[in-house]
């Protein structure tokens, strides 16, 4: 089978849904410093912010264990 027949998934508006996980930490700095940005023109000191939570992929009963 010719490769020019089976579809791309980077290709199109499939492929536009992905993002990289260099995408995803140039919005959460770019989301950070607007923060900042943000209270320092209202001359505040950010409150802290929180922390993401590790996922943990064990169900609910191996977690209650």
């Amino acid at each position: 089978m010719e490769e020019s027949l089976i579809p791309s998934l980077s290709a199109g508006v499939v492929g536009s849904r992905f993002v990289t996980q260099d995408e995803v930490e140039t919005a959460k700095l770019r989301r950070e410093e607007q923060w900042k940005a943000a209270y320092a023109r209202l001359g505040q000191e950010p409150p802290p912010q929180q922390q993401e939570e590790v996922y943990d992929g064990r169900s609910l009963a191996e977690v209650l264990k």
